[in-house]
Order: structure tokens, then C-alpha cells, then sequence
């Protein structure tokens, strides 16, 4: 009699065990899932996760740090997704996988890659030529600028009247009734000043910094600003301009080639994922997948 009613409340804990258990799963299961969303479907069953995206730049060096800045995330899942095609495309035409030894899935990646979208040669003397000639930018000295500039650094509390402050300084030096050199002199620390005067030459070298981009459309003489970098406002002024100059052609012709050759390969490349995403839609879930991941 005694050894039913123990077994009889063994049964019942059991039992209480699996009741309380359907309560928490859901609740367990909804924040794994939140804690792992999905980011993007390539074709109609592969999902990539969030914490596919870390697995997978786990074990490489070269992509493992951008988990964790800015933008970061993103340029992890879009290798991801490159990797994922290839290994699909290739699967599809039966070309053999190389054991864990010879590289796994990347190096499966890239003999397909290589398959699908073969180097380009190295051009000759006309293809080179022609390159040369349709762009100009990329066979020049970089435009150089002579810079005054001024900042102020800000925060969230105070960008508004830090901006104000600028907007003033910047009408003050379009009617002349102060100069960069008697601001970056001003002790005054009251709006945290970052002093710096005359920068000198300074090389555009970069279209797609945004300041860069704003400057070389200015001329000799303007103000231009205020613009942001990092935590700070600045105010420039053009007080001097250096023109791009070409390379000579023979200098640089052997740089030209390779140049081309890449852009080619590029190129190719681009047109043969665009072929795949055709083949097996790419469709990315998140509007924003730039914030830093937390490496696991």
C-alpha cells in the first residue's frame, strides 16, 4: 500500500514537471528567438540568423572583428550570403566537396567561385590604353586643398546651440568681421574649442568622405560648414587650390593593367552572384543590421 501511494506521487510529480514545463517553453522559446532573428532567406529554405552570422565569422580572422563595429554586422552577413550561394551552386553542379583538411566550406566557396568566374588576363596595349583614358581620376595626383578650419566638439545636450555658435562664426567670416587665425587664437574655452587654424595642403583623396566631397565642390575663398566629424563641428575655408595632375602613361601602364584586370574580375564576379540570387532569391529581413553584434 505504501509503495503505490510513493509511486502514485512520483507519477504526479512527473506529471507536474511536464505541466510546468509547457508554461515555460514558450516563454523560453520567444526570447531565443528574439535574442536570434532572423536576417535574411536565400531561396525558399535557407534562414540566416544572427547567430549564424557569429558562428560563421567565428573562425575567421579577417571578418571576426567587424562583429563588433559599426556596419560591421552587415558586411559579415553579405560574405555569408556570397559563401552560402556558391556552396548551393555548386552542390547543384555536383562538383566535389574537399575534406575539413583542405579548407571546409570557404575553400568549397572559392573553387566554385573560380569555376563559375575565372580570373581575367591581363590586357593588352589597346584594352590598357582605353582604360587609361576612361578614367582620368584614377590616374592623377588627388586634388589638394590649403584648409583653415575650426571646431567646436559637442554633445547631444548641446549640438543645437554649438551648431548656432558656427553659423554665427561662419556670417562673421563671409562679411570679414573676424578671421580664422583671430578664432583659433580666442582663449575663450567656453564652447570647448578645438583649435586649428591653417592645415596647409591638405589631398582629397577620398570621394566618399563626406567633408572631402563637400570641400572639393567649394571654391578658393568659401566657407564651408558646419560639418560633422565624430564628436565634432567644424568650419572650413578654402585659401588655396592644387589642380589634379595625369600620370604619364608610361610611368604607370604596368599599374593600369593590373587595375583593369581587376575591375574585370569584379565585375564578373558581380554579374555571376546577380545570375545566382536569380537562381535562389535573396531576401534581407532587418532594415537595420549595421549595429555591433556581441560576439558569443
Amino acid at each position: 500500500m505504501e509503495k503505490r501511494k510513493a509511486d502514485s506521487m512520483k507519477t504526479i510529480i512527473i506529471l507536474l514537471a511536464f505541466f510546468f514545463a509547457g508554461f515555460t517553453a514558450g516563454p523560453l522559446w520567444a526570447e531565443s528567438k528574439q535574442d536570434n532573428p532572423a536576417l535574411a532567406t536565400i531561396g525558399d529554405n535557407l534562414t540566416i540568423t544572427k547567430f549564424d552570422v557569429i558562428n560563421y565569422a567565428r573562425p575567421l580572422p579577417n571578418l571576426y572583428p567587424y562583429l563588433t563595429i559599426p556596419g560591421g554586422p552587415k558586411r559579415i552577413l553579405d560574405d555569408m550570403i556570397r559563401t552560402r550561394l556558391l556552396i548551393m551552386e555548386g552542390e547543384r553542379l555536383g562538383m566535389p566537396r574537399p575534406g575539413p583538411e583542405s579548407g571546409g566550406d570557404t575553400a568549397y566557396a572559392i573553387a566554385v567561385r573560380l569555376r563559375l568566374a575565372p580570373r581575367c588576363a591581363l590586357p593588352d596595349e589597346p584594352v590598357i590604353h582605353a582604360y587609361y583614358n576612361a578614367h582620368p581620376e584614377q590616374f592623377s595626383t588627388p586634388l589638394f586643398l590649403r584648409l583653415n578650419r575650426f571646431g567646436l566638439k559637442y554633445t547631444s545636450e548641446n549640438r543645437e546651440k554649438i551648431q548656432a555658435r558656427l553659423q554665427s562664426l561662419a556670417a562673421q567670416l563671409v562679411k570679414g568681421e573676424v578671421t580664422f587665425a583671430a578664432i583659433a587664437a580666442d582663449s575663450d574655452d567656453e564652447f570647448d574649442r578645438f583649435r586649428k587654424g591653417d592645415l596647409g595642403y591638405v589631398a582629397q583623396d577620398d570621394a566618399s568622405n563626406p567633408i572631402m566631397a563637400a570641400l572639393a565642390k567649394a571654391g578658393t575663398g568659401q566657407i564651408v560648414g558646419p560639418l560633422e566629424q565624430g564628436e565634432m563641428l567644424y568650419l572650413y575655408q578654402i585659401t588655396g587650390r592644387r589642380e589634379p595632375l595625369p600620370e604619364s602613361y608610361e610611368n604607370i601602364k604596368a599599374a593600369v593593367a593590373e587595375k583593369q584586370q581587376a575591375d574585370c574580375y569584379r565585375q564578373r564576379a558581380e554579374d555571376m552572384f546577380n545570375t545566382l540570387k536569380q537562381r535562389w532569391p535573396v531576401k534581407i529581413l532587418l532594415d537595420n543590421i549595421d549595429t555591433p553584434f556581441e560576439a558569443r
